[in-house]
């Protein structure tokens, strides 16, 4: 019993893998940069993320989630998959910002020339804002027309008391 669990979660897990591959990095800088100065940490860092979103996705579709509609996984991974756009925006920022420093700049107060960001990376950092906040719509949009829902029914009402004999 508990082998058939192992493996049902296993199975899970690896029929996700494709579907995680959103959980890596969509900056295609930080992968020539880390190929070029063979970045080790880097590449541990993306096997770890899509193991990660693979036991997510299992986790959130097979165990949670009994709606298998396109609205379902947009109102489940919509924030995740945002989420992740922005961390890794701000990542690559973190780190083209400190290496660009000299050694002597980082000891001195002397303003050092910033990196331009390229225009990639904002754009995913706006596509994280833009599902965010399309998630925070879908969330709330039910409850601001409710009682435009409530007319949608058309229902009689008869008063039908009867008087029962005993």
């Amino acid at each position: 019993m508990i082998i058939s669990l192992i493996v049902f979660i296993l199975k899970g897990i690896l029929m996700k893998i494709p579907f995680a591959i959103l959980g890596l990095s969509l900056i295609p800088q930080r992968w020539t940069n880390a190929i070029t100065k063979k970045d080790i940490p880097f590449f541990i860092e993306q096997v770890l993320r899509l193991l990660v979103s693979a036991a997510v996705l299992f986790f959130a579709i097979d165990i949670m989630l009994l709606d298998l509609t396109a609205a379902a996984f947009f109102s489940s991974f919509a924030i995740i998959l945002g989420l992740i756009l922005i961390i890794d925006s701000r990542m690559y920022m973190y780190s083209a910002s400190e290496s660009s420093r000299t050694r002597r700049n980082r000891r001195g107060n002397e303003a050092a020339k910033q990196p331009k960001t390229p225009w990639n990376v904002h754009f995913n950092s706006l596509m994280g804002v833009l599902l965010i906040a399309a998630w925070v719509i879908m969330l709330f949009y039910p409850l601001t027309f409710a009682a435009d829902l409530h007319g949608l029914a058309k229902v009689d009402k008869k008063k039908s008391w009867k008087k029962f004999k005993i």
